[in-house]
């Protein structure tokens, strides 16, 4: 059900995660700058005629009327406003600061990958990739010495694979699961320690070893 991947397919699969990773975090600070900036900073024509578009049953008439007629009503939403703006931009500027510190992160993941990708021979790079850490863990110090990064002994690591194309029913749209990841987790006193043996002993495994491949 699983192909084994090589030291060159694992790097490549980090940059593609990190690539991703920068794109969604240009996405969302786009999206928030969208979608902020209409919401908190309309004009004071916007807003009167915000007030008549809501008005379907004529609640809001009497307020439509009064706005325009008295001044102070428009120099407090003006100041009202001006406040908003001035936190959207530093509510803004924080967010681009922290996402900036987070794209570097990822950019500096690539150039990492990159070094090793350009400093590895073909025969190392094709070997089965086996290391101690998950894809989630990766930044540049796990690049410092690749030598205590991959490691030859599945005895040492954890070999990473792939699902098997061959396993996958095609004529499925995306949306249909196909694969499952079914865990176990027992604990240690006797009540579950009894609740274990029982379920092994009672289970049918053979019955389940029939249902795999199809």
């Amino acid at each position: 059900m699983f192909l084994p991947i090589t030291r060159r397919d694992y790097l490549v699969l980090m940059k593609k995660n990190a690539q991703a990773q920068m794109a969604i975090i240009r996405k969302s600070l786009a999206e928030y700058i969208k979608d902020k900036i209409p919401a908190d900073t309309k004009t004071w024509e916007e807003h009167l005629k915000c007030c008549m578009t809501v008005d379907e049953k004529g609640w809001m008439k009497s307020w439509t009327e009064f706005l325009p007629k008295h001044p102070e009503a428009k120099n407090k939403f003006d100041k009202e406003m001006a406040a908003k703006k001035i936190s959207f931009e530093k509510e803004k500027t924080q967010i681009e600061d922290y996402m900036a510190v987070q794209i570097a992160h990822y950019e500096n993941d690539i150039k990492e990958v990159d070094a090793l990708l350009a400093a590895n021979d073909a025969a190392y790079l094709n070997k089965p990739c086996i290391t101690l850490h998950s894809l989630e863990t990766i930044g540049g110090k796990l690049f410092k010495d690749e030598k205590d990064y991959f490691f030859d002994d599945y005895g040492v690591g954890n070999a990473w694979v792939v699902i098997n194309p061959a396993y996958l029913n095609k004529s499925l749209p995306p949306s249909v699961p196909q694969f499952f990841t079914v865990g176990w987790r027992q604990g240690e006193s006797d009540v579950e320690k009894k609740a274990v043996i029982a379920f092994r002993e009672n289970f049918d495994f053979k019955k389940l070893e029939t249902f795999l491949g199809k």
